[in-house]
């Protein structure tokens, strides 16, 4: 039998199967379970809706945030807010560092309104004026809601030998997260509106 990721569901009353009356049945039950136990988060949509505004448009198309997408709480599912559009870091960091300025990039936006990030420039030289530029140019190819809210160059690049990238190069997020939180956390107040 060949691995498949697809699901064929029996049918109605074959002996020995659920069927697809009982495949409803068990989809029903886990998501008034879903439901039940708390899936929706506690935001404060008051708070987070106040400043969204929802058009003629929002009922035929889809806002590039997230945001309208359900009139009733336009913030729901929207960037930055729980249960919301997750954004790849990956993603803003190769944004980030394709453009000859930034050799190393750390964003960082979990649970936060805004993405903050961490840099460190190919040429340990460069002003603040060019990594500032290099942070502009790659938020106008971002979507508003992937953008770096907030950032701080780094005093020295990582490194295998402190623990913050593998062998390979590639990031050690939860090492970096510990050893600067401070930072991200002074960066957080800084990206505020």
């Amino acid at each position: 039998m060949a691995m498949t990721p697809w699901v064929t569901w029996p049918a109605l009353t074959k002996f020995g199967t659920l069927g697809i009356m009982g495949a409803l049945l068990v989809l029903a039950g886990q998501r008034e379970d879903l439901l039940t136990n708390n899936m929706f988060d506690q935001e404060h949509w008051a708070d987070k809706n106040a400043g969204i505004v929802c058009d003629e448009r929002s009922l035929t198309a889809r806002t590039e945030d997230g945001t309208c997408n359900i009139l009733e709480n336009p913030a729901e599912g929207s960037a930055h807010v729980n249960f919301g559009r997750n954004v790849n870091p990956d993603w803003v960091e190769a944004e980030l560092t394709q453009r000859g300025v930034i050799a190393q990039a750390f964003v960082h936006g979990e649970g936060l309104p805004g993405n903050l990030a961490l840099l460190w420039p190919l040429d340990p030289n460069c002003d603040g004026q060019a990594l500032a530029d290099a942070v502009a140019c790659a938020n106008a190819a971002l979507p508003d809601y992937a953008r770096v809210r907030a950032w701080q160059r780094l005093e020295t690049p990582f490194n295998a030998a402190d623990g913050l990238l593998t062998s390979n190069g590639r990031l050690r997020r939860e090492a970096i997260l510990a050893r600067y939180r401070d930072t991200l956390f002074e960066l957080q107040n800084e990206a505020r509106p």
